[in-house]
């Protein structure tokens, strides 16, 4: 299915991407797409990636303020923005960021889906800078630095499909996706009725469309939470609607069957979108969902970020409302 999609590759997104981040959007030239937020080659939203705009703090700060109203047409705005969290600076910093935001994730705390941001921010900003990532390392330890290494190893090859930061915003809406038990319910349905692993399509989900919020049409045409071109679609879709959660991921199910899966997941994926790296990052976001639900709960509230040349802008729900 060369399909180039909303894209949270194009501009994104890191670990988030994601995925992704991603995701996460992200621009790219082989028919393959992260978290380019638009899937196709010009795409430039985010899921696994960061900009230096959000890494100048040590502090696991969040502003009281409310986000400005964005939506398409609308100035590039200020990195960060009002609500959003800070990544720290330092490597002390984002570890204490990265061990209490996993804390929240694996307790599934009240303020899980707030911790979960911290948690994606702090994982982009190491994606982004090389540097940072042995000595935040040597500061984790057990599965928390499996999962850090997993999530920022996916936002870097995410990150390498970005191409030129956007000048202007994009032509999407953010929602909100179901919640979190009842997009789970559809992915292991779609298993059990198609036998492809419900931790990869929750990854296809993450990266393709930040789980469903990123409503808009690719530049390519491909569409819905799962960005499907309608000339697939209609091969796949079986009958049902593109834009619904479970029609799609039960079509891509199948897609990814006809490919190859679950024996041979990585061919299955390729054919879904024809990068290497796209393909590494859904199997490690996967893999992770597969070895601790928690980090299923830490996808599902990633945010989308778009590559700008002011910065990886957040866009929250209710952008382009």
């Amino acid at each position: 299915m060369n399909r180039r999609r909303l894209g949270l590759v194009a501009a994104l997104v890191l670990v988030p991407l994601l995925i992704f981040g991603l995701v996460f959007v992200l621009a790219r030239d082989d028919g393959g797409d992260e978290v380019a937020a638009t899937g196709s080659t010009s795409t430039t939203s985010d899921t696994s990636t960061t900009s230096e705009a959000t890494t100048t703090t040590d502090a696991p700060t969040t502003t009281t303020a409310a986000p400005p109203k964005l939506g398409p047409g609308s100035p590039l705005p200020s990195v960060p923005q009002p609500g959003e969290p800070v990544a720290a600076s330092t490597p002390d910093g984002l570890a204490k960021q990265l061990s209490d935001a996993w804390t929240s994730i694996e307790k599934a705390a009240p303020d899980l889906a707030a911790q979960a941001h911290v948690y994606q921010v702090a994982t982009r900003a190491l994606a982004a800078n090389e540097a940072l990532r042995g000595p935040t390392y040597e500061r984790l330890s057990g599965s928390l630095l499996d999962q850090v290494r997993s999530d920022v190893d996916a936002a870097v090859k995410l990150r390498r499909l970005v191409g030129s930061p956007r000048t202007a915003l994009p032509d999407w809406r953010i929602v909100e996706p179901p919640p979190a038990p009842e997009l789970l319910s559809h992915y292991k349905a779609a298993e059990a009725d198609i036998g492809v692993p419900w931790y990869y399509l929750a990854s296809i989900n993450l990266v393709e469309s930040r789980m469903g919020r990123i409503r808009g049409t690719s530049e390519a045409g491909a569409q819905g939470p799962m960005q499907f071109l309608p000339s697939t679609w209609a091969q796949y879709g079986e009958g049902g609607d593109i834009n619904s959660y479970r029609d799609a991921i039960k079509a891509a199910a199948r897609y990814l069957k006809r490919n190859g899966a679950p024996n041979d997941m990585r061919n299955a994926l390729f054919n879904y979108n024809r990068s290497n790296l796209y393909v590494d990052a859904v199997l490690a976001y996967g893999d992770r969902m597969k070895a601790d639900e928690s980090a299923y709960l830490s996808y599902y509230h990633w945010q989308v970020y778009y590559v700008t040349t002011n910065g990886d802008v957040w866009l929250p729900v209710g952008y382009g409302s």
